[in-house]
């Protein structure tokens, strides 16, 4: 009988001590999984450099007759404001890219939570839950390369911009930023480029098509 008692009270211990290593365990890793987060977030430029980037433009060479020569780009743009892109193209790019844009604070947790359970856990997918915001942080701030810590910065990114910008002024840097193909930068160049026309002048059909080219500009 006591030496039941004992066993009992041993294998009591054994757990206890289990449970305990496994809490103190888990605490460190915690601790050091937000270290290194907040380490790469101490590391990020200031959002504010966003309104003071000056990307480049298209560099026109004129004749004396006033008859356009050349041009000349790096990355061939023309910049818009927010007022000067069609409805119809805003909600092309929307529907496409980031549907809740308007109503989230840079991250769509939602989105994010279903894309990485379903997509990417379940069907083995490798789909990405950028919203816009994160896609211009991700354009302007870090980098291209599919890793756990270019994803939390783009985060801490997002976060930080929608806290200095208005929605507004997020969807226009974004659209005179994107790339989409044969050099062009922004729905503009864009424009110019596949259909001859500016970019008020673009119909449903083709906006359509502009925003199905940020997926994949390349192709």
């Amino acid at each position: 009988m006591a030496a039941t008692k004992k066993k009992k009270s041993a294998n009591s211990q054994y757990v206890f001590w289990g449970f305990y290593g496994m809490m103190a365990l888990g605490c460190v890793i915690l601790g050091s999984l937000i270290g290194i987060v907040f380490g790469w977030a101490i590391d990020l430029p200031r959002v504010e450099e966003l309104e003071y980037m000056q990307p480049s433009q298209v560099s026109v060479l004129y004749s004396s007759s006033g008859e356009i020569l050349d041009q000349f780009a790096t990355e061939k743009r023309i910049l818009v404001q927010y007022e000067d892109i069609p409805e119809h193209l805003k909600h092309a790019i929307l529907s496409a890219e980031d549907k809740n844009f308007f109503s989230h604070p840079g991250i769509d947790v939602k989105r994010a939570l279903v894309t990485i359970f379903w997509n990417d856990l379940i069907k083995g997918n490798r789909w990405g839950f950028s919203t816009i915001t994160m896609q211009l942080s991700k354009m302007r701030f870090t980098n291209t390369g599919k890793t756990i810590e270019r994803k939390i910065k783009d985060m801490f990114y997002a976060v930080n911009v929608e806290k200095e910008y208005s929605k507004e002024q997020i969807f226009t840097f974004y659209a005179n930023q994107m790339n989409l193909g044969h050099g062009r930068y922004g729905f503009a160049s864009a424009a110019d480029f596949y259909f001859h026309k500016s970019l008020q002048d673009i119909d449903l059909h083709e906006a359509a098509l502009l925003a199905g080219i940020i997926q994949s500009p390349g192709a």
